[in-house]
């Protein structure tokens, strides 16, 4: 989440970003067209705004801090966004700002009381950082 409009010209992709979409990695900003946020700021896809692949790597520009809520569910908050944490890692307190971050796509899901109208969705949710 830096200032550029295309996440591979960010400074930091002298680090991560070059040698990833080098290879076909997703390397890429949150917030993208497309994607849509919950009221309680969790970001999710639309089947009709599927992207090319379920994991990318984000680079945030602000430390991600660690919060369990009252269902023990487990999750980082940054600039009013939620992502819940699903790696195998040990949480930290915080992931730093410039620390890449493994994003990917929560399986399709609605609630299963739902209105018809109501569309799958799918979450995005950290999975490991480096």
């Amino acid at each position: 989440m830096c200032s550029e409009g295309r996440p591979i010209d960010c400074h930091r992709s002298k680090l991560f970003g070059a040698a990833l979409d080098a290879i076909g990695v997703l390397v890429d900003h949150l917030g993208l067209e497309g994607e849509r946020i919950t009221g309680n700021g969790v970001g999710y896809i639309s089947p009709a705004d599927v992207p090319a692949g379920a994991t990318g790597f984000w680079i945030p520009d602000s430390p991600l801090k660690l919060d369990v809520d009252d269902r023990d569910k487990r999750g980082y908050y940054t600039n009013h966004r939620h992502l819940s944490y699903v790696g195998t890692e040990e949480e930290v307190d915080v992931i730093q700002a410039g620390q890449l971050v493994r994003v990917s796509l929560a399986r399709w899901w609605k609630p299963r009381d739902a209105d018809p109208s109501f569309e799958e969705r799918c979450y995005a949710q950290i999975s490991g950082w480096y």
